[in-house]
């Protein structure tokens, strides 16, 4: 899907014009978490383990990612981490590598960033966790800026992000760019994100029909992203998870192949979240496959539930 960056011009943060391609990286930490910072394996490959939830844990997380039917690379990054809470998916852009490098930059940088004792100290100290998410991503945006500066091919570099934290049953959500958070909760999906682009502005102020900024031209021009030179402001929304929840982060691959109505039915008719991400991906393939595809779902379950403190499990696949 090619999108358009503005915001260097005109004064908005805005995503330029720009494919996107898959991460890669060596670092075994790295490629542990992050799907899209290691070589894809076989649809039918057994997923990869990530460590075991907390001990106190009600949530069972699992991830996949795929290049989709028409891109020759996936751009996605993402790092799924039940033991600190923390999910992520961030969508490069820029064109020949660039958006594969600001995506995989990005996850380490939050990943190197958003340790277990930073996190601790941010919910315990008491200042506000938003604020201080805002800070964090303001200094990846930066990093990812300094990347792309004077390094040709790569001056327009950038990415979206979308990431949750959960602890004590509370998600904390933030986002920049069109990756997006569905809660899906009595077979009913709720977009917990909001999509930062020209068409979603439109429709803010009543100039354009909600149903119709899905599918409007404008949709791919985004308001928001990491590698920029304003201000980052992400979107901020918190708030309790019950039992029998599916979480589900993704790119915008899913959610512009597929409706609301079908991203619930498939990831209800799943009760395995490492089923329910493939079974997702097949869909937006199935539908057309224009861009890359990243999921992770987390179901969240009742206490003394059977699936109450398993394994997370992670998975980065093409077909």
């Amino acid at each position: 899907m090619v999108k358009k960056r503005l915001g260097d011009r005109v004064g908005w943060p805005l995503k330029g014009r720009q494919t996107k391609r898959g991460a890669r990286d060596t670092d075994p930490e790295q490629r542990r978490r992050s799907g899209g910072a290691s070589p894809c394996a076989d649809a039918d490959a057994a997923p990869a383990e990530t460590p075991p939830i907390p001990a106190t844990g009600t949530t069972w997380a699992a991830a996949a990612s795929d290049r989709g039917k028409l891109r020759a690379n996936n751009e996605d990054s993402f790092l799924c981490d039940p033991e600190r809470g923390l999910f992520i998916i961030c969508d490069g852009m820029g064109g020949h590598s660039a958006g594969e490098v600001a995506s995989a930059r990005a996850i380490r940088f939050l990943d190197e960033m958003l340790t277990a004792e930073a996190l601790e100290q941010a919910f315990s100290d008491g200042r506000g966790l938003a604020d201080w998410l805002r800070q964090v991503l303001q200094q990846v945006n930066d990093a990812v800026l300094a990347l792309g500066q004077g390094n040709e091919g790569r001056e327009s570099m950038a990415t979206t992000v979308v990431m949750g934290v959960v602890r004590d049953r509370t998600l904390h959500v933030v986002n920049l760019g069109d990756s997006r958070v569905y809660l899906i909760r009595d077979g009913q999906a709720v977009v917990l994100t909001k999509d930062h682009s020209v068409a979603a502005a439109l429709a803010e102020q009543g100039q354009l029909e909600p149903e119709r900024a899905r599918a409007h031209p404008l949709r791919n021009q985004l308001t928001a992203s990491l590698g920029l030179r304003q201000p980052v402001a992400p979107f901020h929304r918190a708030g309790v998870l019950q039992p029998a929840d599916r979480v589900l982060f993704c790119s915008d691959g899913l959610w512009d192949m597929l409706s609301d109505r079908e991203i619930a039915r498939i990831a209800v008719d799943h009760s395995d979240p490492a089923a329910a991400a493939r079974a997702l991906i097949q869909a937006a393939n199935e539908a057309g496959g224009a861009d890359n595809i990243t999921v992770i779902v987390l179901m969240v379950q009742a206490a003394g539930s059977p699936l109450a403190g398993a394994t997370a499990s992670e998975t980065a696949h093409d077909p």
